[in-house]
């Protein structure tokens, strides 16, 4: 892993290799609004997840409607009142598309 931000770093959170369709997350602007999460992850099991990296928000747009190979963190922010999300590191390298069987 080569993160040099804190706020990906500091988390004791393992990395893993997480696959799915990327999908254009609901929302807008508002005080509670999170800029950094444009995108989910929809699961191979049907469930999605926010994906949160600030940096990634241009990279992943071509990759809208694709399965995707992210490596990051699950973070649980349930205290903080938001739940899991995938944060993926700024300094990696970018996420990719894969292929529809996850080549």
């Amino acid at each position: 892993m080569s993160a040099s931000n804190t706020w990906y770093s500091e988390r004791p959170e393992p990395e893993e290799t997480l696959r799915g369709i990327l999908r254009r997350r609901g929302g807008g602007a508002g005080p509670g609004n999170r800029p950094g999460l444009v995108y989910e992850l929809e699961r191979p099991d049907g469930s999605a997840v926010p994906v949160y990296g600030p940096a990634a928000v241009e990279p992943l747009r071509s990759l809208v409607g694709q399965p995707v190979t992210l490596t990051g963190k699950l973070v649980d922010l349930g205290a903080e009142g938001f739940g899991v999300e995938v944060w993926i590191d700024d300094a990696a390298r970018p996420p990719e598309a894969t292929s529809a069987n996850g080549d």
